[in-house]
């Protein structure tokens, strides 16, 4: 009878929470004084609370959910940052909330971390979480969308790195970190030679060169690069803002001409 009791006073608590948080919602949603993409967010809300067994059903299909409740006072050494019940999933159900550029996936409050955090601007819509998308127990997962400026970025700098092989890959990441007059004034610097090193003569006799310029060796490959990408057509300019923002440079060549 007290198993019972309990079981029943757990379920009327779970109710009274689910009640509150939607009531919350809905008053946050009609608010005009609150931005419109946590209106958004809260309405969204709403519809995973009117369509709360669907969105639960979706949710336990996942394994980590599932691996997350079976945890239970292990979380931390099943690599989750706090415990949660079948009762916390219950009322933080997590779901896929889609923005225009990305996709996160958690519960409401993590999208509303999201969109505050990242500042992004406007909110799709909400979906059951998928069984094949991950669910980390410390961090939120951002998934990024193909019409996303970080993901074309990304993809466009991995592009140029293959491009330049192993050895000369380098050279875009210092394009993306440098500023133009720096970069240029790199990419237009003669190689180091015996004068800017200084000689060294060790105890047993032998001697050695020792670099004035800390960057010395990465110099030399940037140069070298510099010089095959100039015998490829490809300009200093073009080359750094290409790398600050693929896609930003007309296509006048072909992708291949500056293959090394």
């Amino acid at each position: 009878m007290t198993a019972e009791l309990s079981i029943a006073d757990e379920a009327h608590a779970v109710v009274g929470r689910l009640q509150q948080r939607a009531a919350r919602a809905l008053m946050i949603s009609r608010n005009e004084a609150k931005p419109q993409i946590i209106r958004d967010l809260c309405a969204a809300y709403l519809d995973v609370h009117r369509n709360h067994l669907a969105y639960l059903h979706a949710a336990f299909q996942n394994p980590d959910v599932k691996r997350w409740v079976d945890a239970g006072d292990d979380h931390k050494a099943a690599g989750f940052f706090q415990r949660f019940s079948i009762a916390d999933f219950v009322v933080n159900i997590p779901a896929m909330w889609e923005f225009d550029f990305t996709i996160a996936i958690g519960t409401i409050n993590d999208a509303n971390w999201c969109a505050h955090q990242y500042k992004w601007v406007k909110f799709i819509g909400v979906k059951p979480l998928h069984p094949d998308y991950p669910l980390n127990g410390y961090r939120i997962p951002i998934f990024h969308k193909p019409n996303s400026r970080f993901r074309i970025g990304y993809e466009g700098r991995k592009r140029m790195k293959a491009d330049l092989g192993s050895k000369y890959r380098s050279l875009v990441n210092f394009a993306r970190k440098s500023t133009k007059t720096d970069f240029l004034y790199e990419f237009n610097q003669p190689p180091p030679n015996r004068t800017q090193q200084t000689k060294v003569v060790w105890p047993s006799g032998m001697v050695s060169y020792q670099d004035n310029h800390p960057y010395k060796s990465k110099r030399c490959v940037h140069i070298e690069a510099a010089e095959l990408l100039r015998l490829s057509g490809y300009h200093p300019d073009e080359f750094w803002r290409e790398a600050k923002q693929p896609g930003t440079v007309p296509s006048r060549r072909p992708r291949q001409t500056f293959l090394l």
